[in-house]
């Protein structure tokens, strides 16, 4: 499955790591209240939509064409002294250029649109970064999370 997920005990009580956790989101994806779909304090639970901008194709002399997007399912949960991040439902989105096809849910084998507008090769690149940038954002996570003077972050 197209899943990752990080488990931590860290350092702080479960409203502190909720606040670590929300103020993380916003500065990720620059704007808290676009990615954030469910926000409950009590439960310290964040459901967040987000996504990774990639390099798309590549045109005519290795032109760099535009850019695709990965959108991404972020979960966090928090109580004192733990939090788990969990990121899933990858999706990829064609850009907005000449050629560009959306190829759906990572976890399909092949693209929806379709091999032919989209090489097997591609899919597995859009695949393959898309698992860089969730491990990234695990590991900035991580940094944020153990990071007890939000001050600073």
């Amino acid at each position: 499955t197209f899943e990752y997920t990080e488990i931590d005990s860290v350092i702080g009580n479960k409203t502190e790591l909720y606040t670590r956790a929300r103020t993380f989101l916003a500065s990720y994806f620059n704007s808290a209240k676009d990615v954030i779909q469910m926000d409950d304090k009590e439960a310290g639970k964040i459901i967040a939509k987000g996504f990774f901008e990639i390099e798309g194709a590549k045109g005519g002399f290795g032109n760099h064409l535009g850019n695709d997007k990965i959108w991404v399912t972020i979960t966090i949960d928090v109580k004192d002294n733990k939090y788990r991040c969990k990121i899933t439902n990858f999706i990829h989105e064609g850009g907005h250029y000449k050629g560009s096809a959306s190829g759906g849910p990572l976890v399909n084998e092949t693209p929806q649109c379709g091999t032919f507008l989209m090489p097997k090769s591609r899919w597995k690149k859009f695949k393959m970064r898309a698992r860089e940038l969730a491990e990234l954002l695990l590991k900035d996570m991580h940094i944020a999370m153990n990071n007890s003077s939000n001050k600073d972050f």
